[in-house]
């Protein structure tokens, strides 16, 4: 028996050509995806006797299943369960058997993408012990399989279009810090408890008002469906750029979670010219999860709309609107809670702008105990949870430090 190392790449020119040149085929994959070599499979279907797909961690394309389902030889093995992880093809000619054994899955990433993979190509005649062990193991886990049916397929692609949002968010890795001073914790230090007690002590405004202020904001995006839509005095109280004299609704305190007053460009086009902040906010879900193609979606615009304003938008303006309109994902960042809001994730105030809020911000926010939290049933908590993002400015808001 022989045996080479086979690197990223060149494993999809070997499986090309063994699948070509080979009489019977005998494949178990943790996963697959449609590229070439799954192509082949369904080419060469009358060559395969046992294919072995998993479906752990919904990383296995439905599509590709779709292109399965047809062939006799081919099985599936439920997300559930013991971890279905082999990498096993095995090829026999009349006179030689091959297999390939090692990281590479069926799928594009590994066989034509730039992961980093690693397998054994072992080549001898179909005798031998070490083909024979691994043909019995493809053929023990293809009885344990199932067929790929209509209705294992419904189940599998409702699930898998779920979990899309999860899995994009488990290929981020952020550099997250630790706060750069003892004076406050950092939100990473708090857990659902300790977050509760910090907000309800807050020491310049109440809770009752707080929460007020949100729920009433979330009631204007849920009965006018856009920024634009609402009533000036409502755009701006949602804004923060109420004038002295000027009541928003229900005579709530709309400076609190920041105010913008001295923003002019910014509170002209709240109240002149309100389309383009409004379309820059359609960009934010109302109850979906939020993910980071819908901020940078929502960044695009706001920074367009200031494309002709003497001042332009800045993370100020633009997170005190996204905070109303999702206080479960976002804080405003004002003046009196800049110092202790970047202070706490570690970063300096001085360098928090909009491009990086979401990684200064957003992702250490919902690593932090307190947000991954479940969610309390009923009462107050569960209130305080609906806004826990925006709420994180009862915590770190301090005038004395205002900039």
């Amino acid at each position: 028996m022989e045996s080479r190392l086979v690197t990223n790449r060149d494993a999809q020119h070997t499986l090309l050509r063994l699948a070509q040149e080979a009489r019977e085929m005998h494949w178990a994959v943790a996963w697959a995806t449609e590229n070439a070599v799954s192509n082949a499979a369904v080419r060469y279907s009358r060559k395969l006797r046992h294919l072995v797909v998993g479906t752990h961690f919904y990383q296995t394309a439905p599509k590709v299943l779709e292109k399965f389902q047809n062939l006799a030889a081919a099985k599936v093995r439920p997300p559930n369960g013991a971890l279905f992880h082999p990498k096993v093809y095995l090829f026999e000619t009349d006179e030689c058997a091959y297999a390939l054994v090692g990281s590479h899955n069926l799928t594009h990433a590994a066989l034509f993408g730039s992961n980093v993979e690693v397998s054994i190509l072992l080549s001898g005649v179909p005798s031998d012990s070490l083909f024979r062990s691994l043909k019995e193991f493809v053929r023990e886990e293809w009885k344990l399989a199932e067929r790929i049916d209509d209705e294992f397929l419904f189940a599998y692609r409702q699930q898998y279009e779920a979990k899309k949002p999860a899995e994009e968010s488990l290929k981020q890795f952020a550099r997250l810090r630790p706060a750069k001073s003892t004076r406050r914790p950092s939100p990473l230090e708090l857990d659902w408890t300790d977050f509760v007690r910090r907000v309800k002590g807050d020491a310049h405004h109440s809770l009752d008002g707080r929460l007020a202020v949100l729920r009433m904001a979330s009631e204007l995006f849920e009965h006018h469906k856009s920024f634009a839509a609402m009533p000036v005095l409502s755009r701006k109280a949602v804004a923060g750029t109420l004038g002295d004299n000027e009541r928003g609704p229900d005579n709530l305190s709309w400076g609190w979670f920041g105010t913008m007053t001295g923003l002019g460009d910014f509170a002209s086009m709240v109240k002149n010219r309100p389309a383009a902040l409004s379309h820059a906010l359609d960009e934010i879900p109302d109850e979906q999860p939020v993910t980071e193609d819908h901020f940078n979606r929502y960044c695009r615009k706001f920074n367009a709309a200031f494309r002709d304003a003497q001042h332009k938008g800045g993370p100020a303006t633009a997170s005190r609107l996204l905070a109303l309109k999702r206080p479960d994902v976002f804080v405003g960042v004002n003046g009196a809670n800049r110092v202790g809001l970047c202070d706490a994730f570690g970063t300096a105030p001085t360098t928090l702008r909009l491009d990086n809020y979401w990684e200064r911000i957003v992702i250490p926010m919902q690593a932090s105990p307190f947000w991954c939290s479940q969610r309390p049933s009923r009462g107050v908590t569960a209130e305080i949870w609906d806004c826990r993002a925006a709420l994180l400015d009862s915590i770190y808001y301090d005038p004395d430090t205002k900039r």
